[in-house]
Formats: structure tokens, sequence, C-alpha cells
């Protein structure tokens, strides 16, 4: 996970922070309080990196063919080759330095009146020297300082070292940046209502997104010679979301009260964009890299469509990526293709029975997603893909209702 907030907080073993705070006398009634703080926080890498390792001395061997005869014969059965694939090797950047991240932050808190509490607060985050992984022996030779472009030619007696496959390395090179506007309103349970608010812009950038070599959100680097050019939104940036919660205790009449006495109703509103998703070919290597190829840009169009333009079949301007030249890279950024955002209402309702005094019993229902808003999943961001470049290709959860009852003693 690559993240501009605090990496893996369980990890943390040392984190000096200094921070102030201060009342401000602007009201006797209505009190400002002003607080502000600095920190480092170092986040040691323990497993994730060293999880490969250990396969560097096994092998799988694949016995698939278009013909009659076998790959695999028991006179070779450790042949390598395109179709059975070639060994290919994991380390770890000898010397590579803790992670460590530096958060600031600044709040100013006003008094309403009325049990309301207003707040507005400014984060950042810088993080340094966070893990990704490199990927050697291809064609452009980065680890011999040859640093050659693409070419045509046979992709396996272009690499490095033509009897094995990719050579991957865990390193501590990769940065992000985070900085956030967050607005909140508070209003403190008292007379049987109690609501809050929060409303976040912020934005991330980073240049690496995990250091576990995978697909979606871990393709890697598309030029390993320039790994500036991988300078992007963050997989996981959220540019607004807004929140809402309210509480209610319906008060109990005095006629038929043992019917309204103790009924609580609830409600929570989440509205936030989307994450961005990196357009990158699966299965396509149109530079003979052995490196993922992202497409070109069409200079002109813009890839994010107008709300009313957006459909199931083409939820972005797919007219906006070309097909680069052979054997170049694509000029298409990483993590520039917006994703869907999420609107989801929940409604509770609740009631509480005391039939003694050391036992209480709850009965609730829930209705997540209540007016059963279309969340749509992500569109497919893989140019290779044909029609489903662009299409939607999962939806999220419908409404579901939820029933339960809670024994307290």
């Amino acid at each position: 996970m690559r993240t501009a907030m605090p990496v893996r907080p369980d990890y943390y073993n040392f984190a000096p922070r200094a921070g102030i705070a201060w009342r401000l006398p602007f009201s006797d009634k209505m009190q400002t309080v002003f607080r502000a703080g600095y920190g480092i926080y170092y986040s040691p890498e323990i497993a994730a990196e060293s999880y490969d390792l250990v396969r560097n001395t096994l092998r799988n061997e694949e016995n698939q063919t278009n013909s009659l005869l076998p790959v695999l014969t028991i006179r070779n059965g450790f042949t390598s080759s395109a179709s059975t694939g070639f060994p290919s090797y994991y380390g770890v950047e000898p010397g590579e330095r803790t992670p460590y991240v530096q958060q600031w932050s600044s709040n100013l808190q006003q008094d309403l009146g009325n049990g309301f509490i207003a707040e507005v607060a400014y984060i950042g985050t810088k993080a340094n020297k966070l893990g990704r992984f490199r990927r050697y022996n291809t064609p452009l030779q980065v680890e011999t300082g040859a640093n050659l472009a693409p070419r045509p030619g046979d992709l396996q007696s272009l690499r490095t070292f033509p009897e094995l496959g990719p050579i991957f390395q865990r390193q501590h090179t990769a940065n992000s940046i985070y900085h956030s506007l967050q607005l909140k309103v508070e209003k403190r349970y008292r007379q049987r209502l109690g609501v809050i608010g929060s409303f976040v812009w912020a934005k991330s950038i980073d240049d690496a997104d995990s250091p576990l070599t995978g697909q979606f959100d871990s393709f890697g680097a598309q030029d390993e010679r320039n790994l500036h050019l991988e300078r992007g939104l963050s997989f996981f940036d959220i540019r607004k979301r807004f929140s809402a919660a309210v509480t209610y205790d319906l008060p109990a009449p005095h006629t038929l009260a043992f019917l309204w006495r103790n009924w609580r109703l609830s409600a929570i509103l989440t509205m936030q964009d989307g994450t961005p998703l990196n357009p990158v070919y699966f299965g396509t290597d149109i530079a003979n890299s052995g490196t993922p190829n992202r497409p070109d840009v069409v200079p002109g169009q813009a890839v994010r469509l107008p709300k009313g333009q957006r459909t199931i079949e083409r939820y972005f301007n797919t007219d906006a990526f070309t097909t680069p030249a052979a054997y170049t890279f694509g000029n298409a950024g990483r993590d520039t293709i917006p994703g869907p955002g999420n609107e989801l209402l929940t409604f509770s309702v609740a009631r509480r029975f005391q039939p003694t005094e050391r036992v209480s019993t709850e009965f609730r229902a829930d209705a997540f997603n209540s007016f059963n808003h279309p969340n749509v999943g992500i569109p497919g961001p893989n140019p290779d893909f044909g029609p489903y470049f662009g299409r939607i290709l999962i939806t999220g959860e419908p409404r579901r209702l939820q029933f339960g009852i809670r024994l307290g003693f």
C-alpha cells in the first residue's frame, strides 16, 4: 500500500512528535482553540518485502502445447523456453533505509453555542524512502548502466541475461505527498439529538504504488530508465469526500407511551469522488521492453467525460488514448483515468427494552444503500481489452435490509 498518510501504524517503532494547543480568548461564552503539531514516523518493512525471497529456489513447470507432443518430457523435464518460462528471482536492495513519514497539522476549533462545535484543519504529509519494486533483466539493461532504448528483436535474447526471466528488486526510493483541507461540524448528543458532518478536500501524489509485484495497482514502472515519469496521483487518491451522521431519540408521548418509548432513529450519508486508474496494456508489449506499456494521449481530447455522457459502455473518453508507435513507450501518465464515485445512505431504527435492571435487549433494523442508488464499479483501464476498455465491469451493493437482536447482561 502506498499512502501519504502515516504508513502501517502498527509497525511504528519510533515516532517523535511535537504539538501546541492555544485557547484564544475571543469570547467569554464561546471558546476558540488553536492546535498545531508536527511528527516524524518510522515504518520498518517486516514481511511484505521479504515474502517472495522464499520462492527463489522453487520452479513451476507448465506443460502446455498446441501440438500433439508435450513440451516437457521425462528426458527433459526442466527445460527453459518461452513456452515453459525462464527462472525469475527476487531480491532486496542491500543497505536500504527505513521509510519515514513527516506529518504536520493545524486545527482551529470554535464553539458555536447550543452544543455545536465547528473545526477547520489543514493536514499535510510527506513520505520518503517508501518501498517499490524494480524490474531488471529487461531489454533496457538498466542494471548494467547501458540504459538502452526499446528496439526490435527477440525479447528473451535482448535481455541482459537471456537465460533468465525478469529479476525483481525491492528498493526504498519512492516518495509521496499529501495535502488536505478538512471541515467538521458536530452537535454533541443533547436533547435526544446528535449530529456530525465532515468534508475533506485532498490530493495525494506519489511515484509508485506497491512494493509487491502483481497487477491492477502493482504493474510497476513503464520506463525503468526514468522513474520520474511515474509521478502521478496515488492509486487511492480521493479528491472530495463528504460524510454525515444523525442520531435522534423519539420522544415518548403520554398517550400509549409504552409503544413509543426507547426508539432511536439514525442515518449515515457518505458521498465521495472515485479513485484514479492506470491506463496500461494488460498483455501487449508494444515497446518490446518487457515492462508494462501505456498508450499515447491524443492532443485536445479530455479523458473525463461530462456526467451526462457517461454510460456503462463508455464511462470515460476512450478516444483520448491511442496506440503508440512500435518500439516506443506511450506518453500517458500513470493513474490518469478518473474512476466513479460512491453515494451511500443508510437508515437505522432501533428500540431498546429493559426487562430487568441487569438485562437489556435491543431490536435493530438497518437499510444499507436505502434508496438503492446504483454505485458502479471501476471501468476497464486496459486498452488491449477491446470493447471492455472504458466499460463498467461490475456494480456495487444493492439495497440490503438487515435485522438483528442484541442481548446485554
